[in-house]
């Protein structure tokens, strides 16, 4: 058996082992309802955040472009 089998195996029983541990505990309503309700604002929140990043990373680049782009005219006009 290979390496990658062994780990493979071990891997799927100690998955297997976590589900039933899981499956003999409950978590509380209440815990569940504030674990969605954040996960919930978090993922309203990052769309706009995700935008706004983008927005600057493109800003940046096409600042940087300008910027190479008239040091190598100017560059070009010295020679």
């Amino acid at each position: 058996m290979k390496h990658s089998e062994r780990s493979q195996e071990r891997l799927a029983r100690s998955l297997q082992m976590l589900a039933e541990i899981e499956a003999g505990s409950k978590t509380p309503s209440r815990v569940e309802t504030a674990v969605m309700a954040r996960w919930d604002a978090m993922q309203k929140r990052r769309i706009p955040s995700r935008t706004r990043r983008v927005a600057r990373v493109a800003t940046a680049m096409a600042a940087g472009i300008t910027i190479f782009g008239a040091l190598h005219s100017e560059r070009r006009a010295a020679q």
